[in-house]
């Protein structure tokens, strides 16, 4: 209803009344599928192989787990250097779901390497991207959902997209007892009940730990 209002078929009026009858569902949690770090890793071999353009934005989402949007829309610009060496990267507000300023304000050496060779890359080109396409353009962020979604197949015999990569992020983070504010810094995630909600999932790892501890 909203889109209509904004193509102009309906009135603002029309939108309100119809919102204080309508109660919007909660999404449902999606099922996360448990994939071994091996098979994780054989993935993203072959992606850099078959497809470099596309394995810099899928790295950096599953070492971070941020979003395809923003991170198909980091700029040049972005990224704030000390010197030769890449410090930070300024997720702008109107690049993110929440419109909120969220910057990743941390790097290790191979987020520094990554960051480095597309920024040559793109300057190379004069493009305003941080991760190019193949044609030197900015890159659409459906393509690389639908391509992970057949090589993630292929190579890990599960499908999935790119959002995996974020839940993927909390499940590790959790798995290894990371602070919820360190993990959300880095993430860019401002709201721990969502985390909570939708990111948090058990796996046979951490319940086999429970019973662990309970046999003592």
């Amino acid at each position: 209803m909203k889109r209509m209002y904004k193509l102009g078929f309906c009135s603002e009026k029309i939108i309100k009344d119809i919102a204080e009858h309508i109660k919007k569902p909660k999404p449902n949690k999606k099922y996360y599928p448990e994939i071994t770090n091996t098979k994780i890793n054989e993935l993203l071999v072959f992606i850099k192989k078959d497809r470099p353009d596309y394995y810099g934005p899928i790295y950096f989402m599953k070492r971070t787990g941020r979003r395809v949007e923003e991170t198909t829309l980091i700029e040049r610009r972005d990224v704030i250097w000390d010197g030769i060496k890449p410090i930070k990267i300024n997720i702008r507000a109107e690049t993110t779901k929440t419109d909120e300023y969220t910057p990743l304000n941390q790097l290790d050496s191979e987020l520094e390497i990554l960051i480095v060779q597309a920024y040559k890359e793109s300057s190379r080109h004069r493009a305003p991207y941080l991760f190019l396409s193949r044609r030197h353009k900015k890159l659409n962020q459906r393509s690389i959902c639908d391509y992970l979604k057949i090589v993630s197949e292929k190579i890990t015999g599960i499908k999935f997209t790119c959002h995996y990569f974020r839940h993927r992020y909390w499940v590790e983070c959790g798995k290894n007892n990371v602070p919820i504010i360190d993990a959300m810094a880095i993430s860019g995630n401002k709201d721990s009940d969502v985390v909570i909600t939708f990111y948090s999932h058990s796996t046979s790892e951490g319940l086999a730990k429970v019973l662990e501890l309970t046999s003592r």
